[in-house]
C-alpha cells in the first residue's frame, strides 16, 4: 500500500514539474502601452521663436505730431525777459547822497535803490558808491559791506573795494564779517584775515581783537605823501 502512494507521488510531482517548466521557459508577451498614456500628450513646453511686433503710425497720426507732442512735454517753461540797463540809478543814487537826511536814512535809501536794480546797474551803483568814499568818511559805508543781506554781486563789488583800503579799515571790518556766521562770506573773510595777517586764534574772536590790534601797531597805515611837481629849470 505504501508503495502505492509512493508511486502516485512521483507521478504527480513529475506532472507538475513537466507544466512548470512549460510555464517558466514560454516567453512574456510585451506590455502594451496603457490607453491614458498613450492619449496623455507631451506638456514639456516647446522653444518658440521670439517674436518681434513693431508698432506702425496709425494713418491718421504723422511722425510730426508725435515729435510736437514730446517737444511740449518737455519745452521748459519761458522766463520773463531781464530788465535791461537804463542808467537811470546815476541820478537818483546823487540825490540820496546829495540829500540833507541823516546816514541812516541814506544807506536805507541807497540800499531800497539797489535791491531794485539789476544785477548789472548794481554793480556799478555798488561800485560808483564805494569810490565816492574816502577813507575818512568809511564809517559811512560800513554798514552796508558788512550787510549780510545785500545781493551777492554788491557784496563782490564792496570786498574788492575793501581791500583796496588802508589796514586800519580792511583788518577790523574783515573780522567783523568772519565772526558772524549768519554772513554768506564769513569763511572767506576768516580765510583772507588768516592769510592777510598771519595770526591764527580760531574762533577765540577776544583773541582776534587783541591780535589784530597789536598787528596794527606793528604794521600801521601808510601816509603817502603828495607828489610835489619838480621845478622847472
Amino acid at each position: 500500500m505504501k508503495a502505492f502512494i509512493t508511486v502516485i507521488l512521483i507521478i504527480v510531482v513529475g506532472v507538475a514539474g513537466y507544466f512548470g517548466y512549460r510555464a517558466l521557459s514560454k516567453p512574456k508577451p510585451k506590455e502594451q502601452p496603457s490607453t491614458e498614456a498613450q492619449a496623455q500628450p507631451d506638456t514639456t513646453p516647446a522653444a518658440s521663436p521670439t517674436v518681434v511686433t513693431q508698432t506702425k503710425t496709425a494713418p491718421g497720426t504723422s511722425a510730426i505730431a508725435t515729435a510736437a507732442v514730446r517737444a511740449n512735454s518737455s519745452t521748459a517753461q519761458p522766463q520773463p525777459p531781464k530788465p535791461r540797463p537804463t542808467g537811470e540809478w546815476k541820478p537818483k543814487l546823487d540825490a540820496i547822497l546829495a540829500s540833507s537826511v541823516d546816514s541812516t536814512a541814506k544807506l536805507q535809501q541807497v540800499k531800497e535803490l539797489i535791491a531794485k536794480l539789476p544785477q548789472e546797474e548794481a554793480e556799478q551803483a555798488a561800485q560808483a558808491l564805494a569810490s565816492g568814499v574816502k577813507n575818512e568818511s568809511f564809517a559811512f559805508l560800513k554798514p552796508l559791506v558788512v550787510d549780510p543781506t545785500m545781493p551777492e554781486a554788491v557784496r563782490d563789488e564792496f570786498v574788492v573795494d575793501l581791500m583796496n583800503r588802508p589796514n586800519s579799515i580792511k583788518s577790523p571790518l574783515c573780522l567783523e564779517i568772519a565772526r558772524n556766521p549768519d554772513h554768506p562770506d564769513h569763511e572767506s573773510a576768516y580765510d583772507t584775515l588768516e592769510a592777510f595777517t598771519g595770526l591764527k586764534y580760531g574762533a577765540d574772536w577776544g583773541g582776534w581783537e587783541k591780535g589784530i590790534e597789536q598787528w596794527l601797531k606793528e604794521n600801521p597805515d601808510r601816509v603817502r605823501n603828495p607828489q610835489v611837481p619838480a621845478e622847472a629849470n
